[in-house]
């Protein structure tokens, strides 16, 4: 299969530096820091290229053996736990922040973002906060695309041109608000490889689950068909599942499978 492989990652925790989730359906998405560092050890020893996304937007043929990294959410453990270990092997990775959540709990305070971005590192807006923007009516949905997005420019001093939208939920409402505030990538959480001339304005990721297991891991950044099948035929049964419960009779569902 043809295509980039953008892996979507959360929180990262340690035995010192719990990541705070509050429930199972937050805690699947939680990598231990042995897990992440394990994966970024492979990543380096097979010879993967982890760029910044501005080097691939151009590009019209698919590079071997590259991958692009995204955060969400903008956890205080980005900072604490993941950076030391993308410098240790000179990685690149966009970090998408929910800016209401900027000092509060687990989250990333304004000079730990100021950090980020220091470090050679992308910064991207997840909203300001975390609400499903394709539910939101119009007033609320360019609040939340525009305010994210000067907050950030305000703490990073660069053009915020990339974003992630929360919860995965994305259509043809919060695409044309994206791209009326000025964005030039909106990030999605369905399956799939990311043909950046081909593909236009919606990115498609591949999350990373906790105990997801090297084979998994190695079987995605290596474009294994099969398992990429896999994963879009188990998206598909999960939005036609949304479709039929609601966002909410589903988060609850989700939950309470998770939590068994």
């Amino acid at each position: 299969m043809d295509g980039i492989p953008v892996l979507m990652y959360h929180a990262i925790e340690s035995a010192e530096c719990p990541a705070g989730a509050k429930d199972a359906g937050e805690q699947c998405y939680v990598l231990r820091l042995e897990e992440f560092g394990a994966q970024m050890a492979f990543l380096h020893r097979e010879g993967f290229r982890t760029p910044p996304l501005e080097e691939l937007l151009s590009l019209e043929q698919v590079p071997e053996k590259t991958v692009v990294l995204t955060f969400d959410d903008g956890h205080a453990s980005n900072v604490s736990l993941a950076l030391p270990v993308l410098k240790r092997y000179g990685f690149h990775a966009h970090f998408f922040i929910t800016t209401g959540w900027l000092g509060t709990g687990h989250y990333l305070k304004v000079e730990e973002l100021k950090t980020l971005k220091g470090a050679g590192m992308s910064i991207g807006s997840h909203g300001m906060s975390h609400a499903f923007l394709e539910c939101l009516e119009r007033s609320m949905l360019e609040r939340e695309l525009l305010a994210s997005k000067e907050t950030l420019r305000n703490i990073t001093g660069g053009e915020i041109e990339t974003l992630s939208a929360p919860g995965g939920r994305v259509g043809t409402r919060t695409e044309r608000a994206a791209l009326s505030a000025g964005y030039r990538l909106l990030f999605t959480s369905r399956p799939g490889l990311w043909r950046p001339a081909a593909d236009g304005f919606r990115v498609p990721r591949i999350a990373l689950h906790r105990d997801g297991g090297m084979l998994e891991f190695s079987a995605v950044v290596r474009r294994d068909p099969r398992c990429l099948k896999q994963m879009i035929r188990r998206d598909r049964w999960l939005g036609m599942a949304k479709m039929a419960l609601g966002d909410r009779g589903y988060q609850l569902l989700r939950t309470l499978l998770l939590g068994s």
